[in-house]
């Protein structure tokens, strides 16, 4: 998402036996990604330089693929932020343990950061574009425990991957629920997500190398 100058799009080919789609509203990006492999889908958002902005519109992929019609069709999908490195290869053990689970979806757990939210957002506050919304999140830290939820848990988790069972009858709650909380807290979708999680137990851990 955003202007073509800040674009993150990793350079690398895919393994086109299985279909990657690539969604961005900037027509250079998705010429970029077709020609690695990708099939793209247009966001029919306008583009801004405004890096929170950009950020913001990027979590609607993240978090509702099921408004891409194009997606409709799978059983699974995977999401993974677009500078991340992976493989395909881990996908069938992965299906299968979402399946001996009746899991609804599979993320990694936080590779740094444990026990309390609140780490979550002391450090991404040395991130400008999500100390510009600093207040906006604390605001909702606060009425997320003000409705009873923990801030400490068990795990924090790590959104740069996710595997969702589009079969499951709660995914589509879960992701409307995680947009609609993503828009309340701002761009750190990890703070928002780990909130969200506390009413869904059927999320399992993926682990933690995807590449």
């Amino acid at each position: 998402m955003g202007a073509s100058n800040a674009k993150t799009f990793r350079r690398s080919p895919v393994d086109r036996s299985i279909d990657h789609y690539f969604i961005s509203n900037n027509q250079d990006v998705l010429s970029a990604a077709k020609d690695m492999g990708w099939m793209g889908i247009e966001l029919n958002l306008p583009v801004s330089s405004n890096r929170i902005l950009s950020a913001q519109q990027s979590k609607i992929a993240k978090a509702m693929p099921h408004l891409f019609g194009q997606l409709g069709n799978y059983d699974y999908l995977l999401y993974v932020d677009d500078k991340i490195e992976f493989s395909t290869n881990h996908l069938a053990g992965w299906i299968s343990e979402i399946e001996r689970n009746q899991a609804m979806l599979m993320i990694r757990r936080h590779p740094d950061l444990k026990k309390n939210i609140l780490n979550e957002f002391g450090t991404s506050m040395i991130q400008a574009r999500y100390q510009a919304q600093k207040d906006q999140m604390a605001e909702y830290i606060s009425a997320k425990v003000d409705e009873g939820y923990q801030l400490r848990v068990d795990k924090l988790y790590w959104t740069s991957a996710l595997l969702r069972n589009m079969r499951h009858p709660k995914i589509i709650d879960f992701n409307e629920s995680w947009y609609k909380d993503i828009v309340s807290c701002g761009i750190e979708c990890q703070i928002s997500f780990d909130f969200v999680a506390q009413n869904f137990s059927e999320i399992i851990e993926m682990p933690q190398i995807i590449n």
